[in-house]
């Protein structure tokens, strides 16, 4: 005898339910017995049952994970199922792949990456019984292995230290850091923030997702700027900043000013000048202020360790500033692109060289707006060269040959400003604005940008366009600073704005038919290296160019490598 259901006969119903609160009972098919979950059976009539209801109530969703110690011993009875070994179409494969993704749910998160990782199925075209086998197989080997995976990882968790919601909250901190966008070439540190209120996520956020700005800025303002904070909890993977440069407020001001009750930290700032102030103006405010668990932190130590190794390398700022002999590069005005703010001209219309104009107006040139590309090129250490503008000017041209000149150009104006001297693409002698420009800082760093390029298709980035003009304005650029006195090492620093949801478009030798990438995911791509003046331009930029490449999930060609 046995109780009917829609997927079989119930002929044994479990009086004791597993560490998840689940009843499995024995049901009969077609297909011989298998253990069902309670929750996969529908009864006709509803059974009855010696389970305490309030049992019944504990679910994967009442936040309170396996520990470790819990999980492991369940994961591996999973393993030791030779469920590789049925048919594709048995009933129990089915209900063994269930039954194991509600323990990795329970054990790391019903949204955890491991749950989706488990819940991926390899799949092939089925032409056969014979092909539908050996896919099953795949499968199960594939899941078997993320199975081992995770085991592993359990073994190195503290025995005792439980996972909870708020793991999982810091956990998606720490992804969303992995996203991190730098607003300039600098090393920065890679940041992710979580805003939970009432134990829901009510915004995520990290740094660069909106015009380069700080991660906690986004969340708290950007994002959340006309809700009530007071009584949140913030999730932030480095210690809130203590100090911006004028206007901009510090993130940990912000945090006070909202009100927030509590803020979870990864890692503490590893600048010695910075370091704990945030934590301790949070306490003074009557801010409670918790850390990360411990693997955690020494995930984040491993993401951030180039931040980390440069704070190190570069120590206080009072120590960088007895080092004068190095030269500050200058600092970027919008993006990473840019070294004008918006709405600011480039300098002014110049016609004073070598009679070269024969009229000109007197106005400001403005960079047209748009997607850009640009590269700078910057000496090392300070020049003692006179880089006044007639020397400037004097050496734009030498033996007949132009050597400052903008990344793509048909005739070109000349602008002065007080900061130094540029070239520009110009089309008329009343023009107002250019698409491309190379400007050369009285410091001896050339910026040059160029937004003509990138707008000329809305859907692709033609990398051959862009290797072209940047490849041939390198060794112009160290020529016309060694005219200037200005001899290597340089640093370079090269990247594309503007190119979300495009293609990189490659041309194949030969071929005659372009080769499409991955649409890109960000805004931005940037790069930076070194030049010491003799290397092949392929050469010395390929870092960018492969993270080109690689940005567009594309294989650097080794034709394209010089």
């Amino acid at each position: 005898m046995g109780l009917p259901g829609l997927n079989g006969i119930i002929t044994q119903l479990d009086a004791s339910p597993t560490v998840l609160g689940e009843y499995w009972h024995t049901v009969r098919t077609e297909h011989g017995e298998r253990r069902e979950p309670g929750s996969n059976l529908e009864l006709i009539p509803p059974p009855v049952t010696n389970a305490d209801p309030k049992e019944l109530t504990t679910t994967v969703t009442d936040g309170k994970l396996l520990l470790p110690e819990q999980a492991i011993p369940l994961l591996r009875v999973q393993l030791q199922e030779a469920v590789e070994t049925l048919r594709y179409d048995d009933p129990d494969v089915y209900g063994w792949e269930i039954s194991t993704r509600r323990i990795v749910k329970r054990t790391f998160g019903e949204r955890s990456e491991h749950a989706n990782q488990f819940g991926i199925k390899v799949t092939h075209a089925r032409q056969s019984d014979k092909e539908a086998q050996v896919e099953h197989v795949e499968n199960i080997n594939f899941k078997k292995g993320l199975l081992r995976a995770f085991i592993k990882e359990l073994d190195i968790l503290s025995p005792h230290q439980p996972q909870t919601e708020e793991d999982w909250f810091a956990r998606m901190a720490v992804d969303l850091a992995r996203k991190s966008i730098s607003e300039d070439e600098r090393a920065h540190p890679l940041v992710g923030c979580v805003v939970v209120k009432n134990g829901q996520v009510i915004a995520t956020s990290h740094r660069g997702e909106i015009d380069g700005n700080h991660a906690e800025f986004i969340a708290l303002e950007r994002k959340l700027g006309d809700n009530t904070l007071t009584g949140c909890t913030v999730y932030t993977t480095l210690e809130p900043c203590t100090t911006r440069n004028h206007p901009k407020i510090p993130c940990v001001d912000r945090l006070i000013e909202r009100k927030v009750a509590r803020v979870v930290i990864g890692t503490l700032d590893p600048n010695p000048e910075i370091r704990g102030k945030g934590m301790w103006k949070l306490q003074q405010a009557n801010i409670a202020v918790d850390m990360f668990s411990h693997p955690l932190v020494m995930e984040l130590n491993e993401l951030n360790r180039h931040f980390f190794r440069f704070i190190a390398e570069s120590g206080t700022a009072a120590n960088q500033a007895q080092r004068g002999k190095q030269r500050l590069a200058v600092e970027p005005m919008d993006g990473s692109a840019r070294f004008r703010a918006p709405g600011q001209p480039l300098g002014v219309f110049w016609s004073q060289i070598r009679g070269y104009i024969k009229k000109a107006p007197a106005s400001e040139i403005q960079l047209v707006s748009g997607p850009a590309m640009w590269l700078r090129l910057i000496p090392a250490a300070q020049s003692r060269a006179d880089l006044s503008l007639p020397m400037l000017i004097q050496h734009v041209m030498s033996n007949g040959k132009l050597w400052f000149e903008p990344l793509n150009w048909g005739d070109i104006g000349y602008i002065r400003a007080d900061d130094g001297f540029g070239v520009y693409a110009r089309h008329s002698e009343t023009d107002t604005e250019t698409n491309s420009v190379a400007f050369v800082f009285d410091t001896g760093e050339i910026w040059a940008i160029d937004t003509g390029m990138l707008s000329m298709a809305s859907h692709a980035v033609y990398f051959g366009d862009v290797q072209t003009a940047m490849c041939s304005r390198l060794p112009h650029y160290r020529q016309f600073l060694h005219n200037l006195g200005i001899g290597p090492p340089f640093r370079w620093v090269a990247g594309l704005d503007g190119i979300k949801g495009r293609r990189l478009d490659v041309q194949h030798p030969g071929e005659g038919i372009s080769r499409l990438g991955e649409v890109f995911l960000n805004d931005r791509v940037v790069c930076t290296g070194s030049y010491d003046g003799t290397q092949e331009p392929q050469i010395a930029l390929g870092p960018f160019f492969q993270e080109v490449f690689r940005k567009s999930s594309m294989a650097y060609p080794s034709y394209l490598q010089g």
